[in-house]
């Protein structure tokens, strides 16, 4: 029980409760009616967006943002700390063995991250970034939820694998990539064909690094993002 002169030294003693109280109260869930259909996937599960009004929960915004440095880096986590690794290894062996040529393999690692970021277009970044503003049919909008994020993507590459990832990428949600928006389905299947090899090209250049660095080490990347 709250005994008090007035209700103005109620407010200043307890204000920051009684805001508490009041946000529970009067601040509706954002739940699966309030967004807008997007997408409807091969099994029929539904995908909604984020209407133009509102504003995209902090826990999704947050994996939005990270989403959008690593696009800026044109390479994924995994492919990131590769590349790191195999500068170590590179240079750890040229110490044991000044014969190795330590130095050219470090220049082409780096020059090949420079060319990443230059690429502009990761293909399974954009995945992500899309993962992370569609809400599946059965999941909380305003929470963000690892497991079911990576069961998107897989989804998603699955659907443009049996059609064409120009329509399912031309969404609002992809507006803040703009130059991508305005591209012609030819632009558009040629940057992400380009998109493609680029990966391949960095996957095959680490695996030459690393069986030449390790032995009989195995080069493994993952190509898990969250």
């Amino acid at each position: 029980m709250i005994i008090a002169k007035d209700i103005a030294s109620v407010w200043k003693k307890h204000r920051l409760e009684l805001l508490a109280i009041h946000q529970s109260e009067t601040v509706r869930k954002i739940g699966a009616r309030d967004l807008e259909h997007r997408y409807t996937d091969l099994n029929g599960v539904n995908y909604s967006g984020f209407t133009s009004d509102m504003s995209l929960p902090v826990d999704r915004l947050g994996r939005l943002y990270s989403f959008m440095e690593i696009l800026m880096k044109g390479m994924t986590v995994a492919e990131d700390e590769a590349i790191d690794k195999a500068i170590t290894d590179a240079l750890e062996s040229g110490l044991k063995n000044p014969k190795e040529k330590a130095a050219a393999k470090i220049g082409a690692l780096i020059m090949e991250r420079e060319k990443r970021r230059k690429m502009v277009i990761h293909t399974e970044i954009l995945y992500n970034l899309l993962a992370v503003q569609w809400i599946r049919e059965d999941e909380d909008p305003a929470t963000f939820n690892n497991e079911i994020h990576m069961q998107k993507v897989i989804q998603f590459q699955k659907e443009v694998g049996e059609g064409s990832s120009y329509p399912f990428f031309q969404v609002p949600e992809l507006k803040q990539l703009n130059s991508f928006l305005k591209m012609s389905k030819e632009e558009w299947d040629a940057f992400w064909n380009e998109s493609l090899i680029q990966q391949k090209v960095l996957t095959e250049a680490l695996k030459t690094i690393y069986s030449s660095e390790q032995g009989s080490k195995k080069f493994v990347t993952t190509s898990t993002l969250a």
